[in-house]
């Protein structure tokens, strides 16, 4: 797939993985269900059947949940992340931030962790962003702050694209901004 920095740029969700995401979730909901119905398929547990049953039901509920979560996303939305005269937003992360202006992001920088590389978009001012979201997503931002040293960042695992277009296209319309790119 070839890609072209352009200032008004899309880049749509990895119908693949996510795919493989909802297959994973049936197969944990599954694997739940089994060990509420039949907590005796696990002998080499040393835990009860109540126990089994509270740990398959707690499996199925939590599965169940990012299966509807991703079923959702793919629903709502085919773009998972736009580049725009106004700035950049993304619809893949769990931080639902909104659109985040060119005008409020000081600087970028590329970090890796877990080996995962990522966008970090530090803002002129961080208030701009926590006034805009929820509690759940207050913490995610704190621990982004702590990871990262910003509450915003970005990588492009969900994305049909790979990691290094989609440094370039963010790259390209962060210079036409007069926005630095950092590599730390």
């Amino acid at each position: 797939m070839k890609f072209k920095a352009t200032m008004n740029q899309q880049i749509e969700f990895n119908p693949n993985r996510y795919f493989a995401a909802v297959i994973l979730s049936l197969l944990l909901v599954s694997g739940g269900m089994l060990l509420f119905i039949k907590p005796d398929v696990i002998h080499s547990l040393p835990m009860s059947a109540a126990r089994i049953q509270q740990l398959g039901l707690a499996m199925s509920i939590i599965f169940l949940g990012l299966l509807v979560f991703v079923i959702i996303k793919l629903a709502r939305n085919k773009v998972a992340f736009e580049i725009t005269n106004e700035g950049i937003q993304d619809f893949a992360g769990g931080i639902k931030a909104g659109l985040i202006e060119w005008k409020d992001i000081s600087h970028f920088t590329i970090r890796k962790h877990m080996a995962i590389p990522f966008v970090v978009v530090h803002l002129k001012d961080e208030q701009i962003l926590l006034d805009r979201i929820n509690k759940l997503q207050k913490r995610l931002v704190q621990e982004n702050s702590k990871t990262f040293d910003s509450p915003l960042a970005i990588n492009a695992t969900m994305y049909k694209c790979s990691f290094d277009q989609f440094h370039f296209m963010l790259e390209e319309a962060a210079k036409e901004k007069g926005i630095e790119f950092q590599i730390e």
